[in-house]
């Protein structure tokens, strides 16, 4: 299904607050924004603990969620969920490579990646899981950086030119997609788990 992941800019403003631990690096002036700024929030009639289970696959070829065209997305490091774990995003065009590494987890409510190299280099990409109600949550994607500058004279205008021409609406229509499919498939495996444990257990065959 399509589902709605839009936020207000009311609720961006407060996670900003809520996540400024892990953007205080960038040391933005007063009244400054990010040069890429985009977060998105879904809700899932799931428990917040399947949620978590399912960003655990973020790395893992056999997700359901998050096949972007042009792009392979590997975990080449550490495990699943867990500090260290190591995100490789390999794109046709090697210059827009990076890695994100797993800096902090919360089990079953927050993990914060931060980008190692490439063109977002220091930027964060942080989920959260927040509880709603029974069986209920909502997860929240925030993605926060500011683009690489270069070093040298002849690299600058590259990265001039690609801060302008960055395409924030593919990045906006992969994740929206992305987690409709992630909801459907978390709702449909903890449904088949409650029919699981609801059904009678076959009878023994008499001797």
């Amino acid at each position: 299904g399509r589902f709605t992941t839009g936020v207000a800019w009311e609720r961006m403003e407060t996670k900003r607050l809520a996540f400024s631990r892990w953007l205080a690096e960038f040391r933005l002036p007063a009244r400054s924004h990010f040069e890429f700024e985009r977060m998105y929030t879904i809700r899932i009639r799931a428990p917040r603990a399947r949620v978590f289970e399912e960003l655990g696959r973020f790395g893992e070829p056999d997700r359901p969620y998050l096949h972007p065209r042009w792009v392979q997305i590997r975990r080449v490091q550490g495990a699943p969920n867990q500090p260290g774990c190591t995100i490789q995003y390999s794109v046709v065009i090697p210059r827009l490579s990076f890695r994100l590494a797993l800096e902090h987890v919360v089990p079953a409510q927050l993990a914060v990646y931060r980008v190692q190299n490439g063109f977002a280099r220091g930027g964060v990409l942080i989920f959260e899981i927040e509880w709603t109600g029974p069986d209920a949550c909502d997860l929240s994607i925030y993605v926060a950086f500011n683009f690489r500058r270069g070093r040298r004279t002849r690299s600058r205008p590259v990265w001039w030119l690609l801060r302008h021409l960055f395409p924030a609406f593919v990045h906006d229509v992969i994740w929206n997609h992305s987690l409709c499919q992630l909801k459907d498939h978390a709702e449909a495996r903890h449904h088949a788990d409650g029919i699981s444990l609801s059904s009678p257990h076959p009878e023994a065959p008499a001797a």
